[in-house]
């Protein structure tokens, strides 16, 4: 959950406690997740459009639109000295790692 990221940043939270497992998540609802990149949406059919051309139908739709940070190599000196913060579990990973150096 990103609304807890600066306290995961300050150490005030474990990295368990703000992230979501939606697979596990999924399963205890018996929900069926789908990870797949989708190229469109056709409402009136509720179904999804893979880029594999595979149909997915559906009742509810949740879409996680994969955040990132975008600018890091349009700006000089970004991408060597900042720490983009997102996607979240890449920025916990670094750190994860630079406390253990």
């Amino acid at each position: 959950y990103s609304g807890m990221c600066p306290g995961g940043v300050a150490q005030q939270y474990q990295e368990a406690e703000f992230s979501v497992d939606l697979v596990e998540c999924c399963k205890a609802l018996q929900w069926q997740f789908v990870c797949k990149k989708i190229t469109e949406i056709d409402d009136e059919k509720q179904e999804l459009i893979a880029v594999d051309g595979s149909r997915i139908g559906f009742d509810i739709l949740s879409v996680d639109i994969g955040s990132t940070n975008v600018g890091l190599t349009e700006c000089e000196g970004v991408a060597e000295y900042a720490i983009s913060t997102r996607p979240l579990k890449l920025l916990m990973d670094k750190l994860n790692t630079s406390e253990t150096q």
